[in-house]
């Protein structure tokens, strides 16, 4: 059954695909092409039963696959109690919603213009790695003042004196810290080297 523009809100795309994220049970009704908010949840319950049916399946699945196959943005500042009030990345979520079938996705398709098929990065992932050069950066210049003689091109030579030290540090210290493979050490040493030339 098609839900009347007369009834209910349709979104603010030109919104949405700039926000880029939302909660969850925002996200499955965008996915309805309805605009997300607790009075048109209450309109599409009271007036389409059967839309509202198929809402609460969306918002079930979602759920169920939220930190599994649908990645989550666990610390979003805006995020609220419970699964549904976490938030997606609203290209992932479409392309999830894709994946499973769900019908009538295709004025999201459109305003986000995402092509249907495997899931893309999520935005998610582009703020994890830009965290992580923030932190080898921090972990850089901090190892520069520890070490005269650190120099993370040469990979090897710096994680050896780096594990030398973490090893001298447990024998003085009542504290023990765990010593990370060589490689691990060099894999890191590698990133560094890497995260330089974003700050060089």
């Amino acid at each position: 059954m098609e839900v009347k523009l007369t009834e209910i809100t349709r979104p603010d795309w030109a919104l949405w695909q700039q926000s880029g994220a939302a909660r969850i049970w925002y996200a499955v009704l965008l996915t309805m092409n309805i605009e997300p908010s607790v009075n048109e949840r209450k309109i599409l319950k009271s007036k389409f039963p059967d839309e509202y049916k198929d809402y609460q399946r969306r918002l079930s699945i979602a759920k169920r696959c939220a930190g599994i196959e649908l990645k989550v943005h666990e610390k979003h500042l805006n995020a609220g109690k419970g699964v549904k009030n976490q938030y997606v990345g609203l290209s992932h979520f479409l392309e999830f919603a894709i994946s499973k079938g769900w019908g009538k996705v295709e004025p999201m398709r459109d305003a986000l213009q995402v092509a249907s098929g495997k899931l893309s990065p999520d935005s998610g992932e582009e703020i994890d790695k830009r965290v992580e050069k923030n932190y080898l950066i921090i972990i850089d210049a901090l190892l520069s003042e520890i070490f005269p003689d650190y120099a993370p091109k040469k990979t090897t030579e710096s994680a050896n004196m780096l594990r030398d030290w973490i090893n001298d540090k447990n024998a003085s210290s009542d504290r023990t810290y765990k010593i990370p493979e060589v490689q691990t050490l060099e894999k890191y040493m590698r990133k560094i080297v890497k995260a330089r030339k974003s700050y060089a």
